[in-house]
């Protein structure tokens, strides 16, 4: 949703164009990451995103994809992998409410990505993006196999590790 636009009117364009509103990437938190040691960007982060998800709610999106890449990629940061963990399990409690399931799009090895599913209790599952994989220098075919179940959406593109 961007910034200013209103909720009436983006409903009203997925009408007129007969697009679904299925699912939203929540880009703010790769710049202001939840998982943060600055308390106050992570407060401030977690705020909009709990805003985010309530205008969602009301115009009905029921997937919300967390992108923990950039700044707030957690790969070789155990403090921020247990940050975001507390943010992850704030957050699914206030989605529950609303119906929502939340993805992350991440580049962890396939090992974090399972440890990070378990620790939430299987309440969160993965969006796997086949062109961001790729250019971490991940195969997707083997990952899409070793991760299976625990793949609830996906973000499709041609992406080589040149970009």
């Amino acid at each position: 949703i961007k910034a200013g636009q209103k909720l009436d009117e983006l409903q009203e364009s997925s009408k007129k164009s007969s697009t679904a509103l299925v699912s939203l990437t929540v880009d703010h938190i790769m710049h202001e990451p939840l998982s943060t040691s600055h308390t106050k960007i992570a407060q401030k982060s977690l705020e909009s995103l709990l805003t985010i998800l309530k205008n969602a709610h009301k115009i009905g999106i029921k997937i919300i994809v967390l992108p923990l890449l950039e700044q707030a990629s957690l790969k070789d940061k155990p403090e921020d992998f247990r940050r975001m963990l507390v943010a992850l399990k704030k957050i699914i409690s206030v989605g529950k409410k609303y119906g929502m399931k939340f993805v992350i799009e991440n580049d962890l090895s396939v090992s974090d990505q399972k440890k990070l599913v378990k620790e939430c209790n299987n309440q969160i599952g993965i969006c796997y993006d086949t062109g961001n994989r790729t250019y971490f220098g991940y195969i997707p075919f083997e990952e899409i196999l070793e991760l299976g179940r625990l793949i609830w959406h996906i973000h499709i593109k041609d992406k080589n590790q040149e970009g």
